[in-house]
């Protein structure tokens, strides 16, 4: 369930719908500030929900190379070794293409960037909670 950038009522509504979370996080201090007040969210509804959602991980996104962007990244590696995923989710074009003409970015162009990183990602996530160690 891909839910808006807040702690909304949608997305509370979301994770007790779901069994896990992985975490889209933009390489951006704001959105690096607040992971802790997103985990403890996730804590809350896990404690009134069976112990579920569960976090596979957090996932960097619309990385793009800036010294900034690879700081936040830095940081959030540092902080959350066990949990970031090392697929990064780079910032493309092909992302705005998509949306336009209404389809997701592996159909749209299937061999690109974008579509690449997503495969890996999921492979990533798949492995992660099977209990699979992947190396990067």
């Amino acid at each position: 369930i891909d839910c808006p950038p807040s702690l909304s009522l949608l997305t509370s509504n979301a994770l007790y719908a779901s069994q896990g979370v992985v975490i889209p996080v933009q390489a951006q201090d704001k959105a690096y500030r607040a992971i802790p007040l997103v985990l403890a969210t996730i804590d809350d509804v896990a404690e009134y929900n069976n112990d579920q959602p569960r976090v596979p991980g957090l996932v960097v996104t619309l990385t793009a190379h800036t010294r900034i962007e690879e700081e936040v990244a830095g940081a959030i590696r540092e902080d959350y070794p066990d949990w970031t995923f090392q697929t990064t989710i780079p910032r493309l074009i092909e992302y705005a293409e998509d949306s336009r003409w209404g389809m997701p970015v592996g159909a749209y162009r299937p061999n690109g960037k974008g579509a690449g990183a997503y495969r890996e990602l999921a492979a990533e996530v798949l492995a992660r909670i099977s209990g699979e160690q992947i190396t990067p």
